[in-house]
């Protein structure tokens, strides 16, 4: 019995990985953007209907005819890797948000590193990536849901100078595609009413200056060693608060009728141009409005 449910255990998240892993290798049949970015937003629902533990996106996607087939093998030819980029992104303490790009390399990322930006010495993370993988616009998708972009002098509960919201752009391309996201999620109003604060830094390449390499060990051995101590920290950093308000799911009722859910139920509109995976993990779904009833997730 035990060896069972070991297996299905590796089953479910092999699964997972594959299907996130080809999305983002396989090129697209037209070779378009669009439906490169198709391939992104269906691999992000799918890690978000696996995370809820349901099955409504992956029968969508199958009723689509996308993505690759359940316990399907990634290919694993000797095709070269794309030209590696570098992103760096601020958002309070460092650990943190190195944490959640670490989650990315699976997808494409190749290393996260903690750091000081510019003679200001923001905490950052500097994001060394495969760009035939995955696409700087995914990166920041990944940004966004783990920053307070509208909170000024300071990020959650760490306050001051060196805990800013920062993106530092390397193209006028970027800058176009974060200044394009920044005013969708405003106008959006999925943050809230007030603007968003995030600082583009898109004048000359601030140095970037790593931590030691025994403190990143440190950091490292903390959350492989002890995760319950650091998902402590970041529960009381008001990081984990923050996101299921806004990115986590609602279950509910509608007009009486009962076991709808909305995945990011507060991402509407052109919200869902920055994230297209809500888009298509919330097909069918009503949005919360009118006679509605409440019945669990982590919005509630």
């Amino acid at each position: 019995h035990t060896r069972t449910s070991h297996t299905r255990a590796s089953t479910t998240f092999t699964r997972r990985h594959v299907i996130c892993a080809s999305s983002f290798e396989r090129p697209s049949l037209e070779g378009s953007p669009s439906s490169s970015k198709m391939s992104e937003a269906r691999c992000d629902a799918h890690a978000l209907n696996h995370q809820a533990g349901r099955r409504v996106v992956l029968g969508f996607l199958a009723a689509m005819g996308g993505g690759a087939a359940v316990g399907s093998v990634p290919h694993t030819g000797s095709a070269q890797a794309g030209e590696l980029a570098t992103a760096t992104f601020a958002s309070g303490k460092f650990a943190f948000l190195e944490f959640e790009f670490l989650q990315l390399k699976y997808a494409g990322v190749v290393d996260v590193v903690p750091g000081y930006l510019g003679p200001a010495r923001f905490e950052a993370v500097q994001v060394t990536y495969d760009t035939s993988r995955i696409s700087f616009e995914t990166l920041m998708r990944t940004y966004w849901k783990h920053c307070n972009p509208t909170q000024s002098g300071g990020q959650f509960k760490e306050m001051g100078p060196s805990f800013i919201s920062a993106v530092q752009v390397s193209s006028s391309a970027e800058k176009q595609l974060v200044d394009t996201q920044k005013g969708k999620l405003e106008r959006s109003g999925i943050f809230g009413k007030g603007p968003i604060v995030t600082q583009i830094l898109d004048g000359p390449r601030l140095d970037f200056d790593p931590i030691p390499v025994d403190q990143r060990e440190t950091l490292k051995a903390l959350k492989l060693s002890d995760p319950k101590k650091f998902n402590k920290a970041q529960a009381e950093s008001g990081r984990l608060k923050y996101f299921n308000q806004h990115f986590g799911f609602v279950q509910f009722c509608k007009d009486k009728v009962c076991g709808y859910v909305r995945f990011a139920p507060l991402c509407t509109g052109e919200c869902e141009d920055v994230f297209p995976e809500y888009r298509v993990s919330n097909f069918g779904q009503p949005l919360l409005e009118g006679d509605i009833k409440l019945t669990g997730g982590t919005f509630v």
